[in-house]
């Protein structure tokens, strides 16, 4: 088994990325809306090839974790217009790339934001017996989610049904 320096050096060296612009790339991969990643991870496949061709050296897992690497890094530069090609297939997938990134992910109602916290609802509602106004003002001051009464119901309306 490798060190983790030795294996951050071969990521290194297989994908020409330094280690910091992995952690900006993995932290703006994570904030990108799921057709985004579904993208970049469907392109992660040809990198892989390229790169497992090009160093049959690296584990397998290190050839995965460079080509996801290399993927997220080649969407960021389309999306930041810092890919300088122009080729009729290149610019096609900028095409394609720009697209997905501007579909924002549909925005959650504010039932199902609700419906996400459903250990705390019904710890409220059910243990502590709070009303519906009282728990749609525990929601709004200690969890950030501005809901009224009668989503509260709704919610709870929906549990009981499931």
């Amino acid at each position: 088994m490798l060190h983790e320096k030795d294996e951050q050096l071969q990521i290194t060296t297989a994908t020409k990325i330094s280690e910091g612009e992995r952690s900006r790339l993995t932290r703006w991969f994570a904030k990108q809306s799921v057709t985004v990643q579904a993208r970049i991870e469907k392109e992660k496949k040809h990198h892989f090839y390229k790169i497992k061709n090009s160093y049959p050296e690296l584990s397998q897992e290190l050839q995965g974790l460079a080509a996801h690497f290399t993927s997220i890094q080649e969407h960021y530069n389309i999306l930041k217009n810092k890919d300088t090609k122009e080729s009729g297939s290149n610019a096609a997938k900028k095409i394609h790339v720009r697209v997905d990134a501007m579909k924002k992910a549909k925005r959650k109602t504010k039932t199902e934001l609700v419906l996400d916290r459903e250990g705390d609802l019904v710890r409220l509602y059910v243990d502590e017996k709070l009303s519906y106004r009282e728990v749609a003002s525990y929601f709004t001051r200690y969890l950030k989610i501005d809901v009224s009464h009668v989503t509260i119901a709704k919610a709870l309306h929906m549990l009981q049904t499931c």
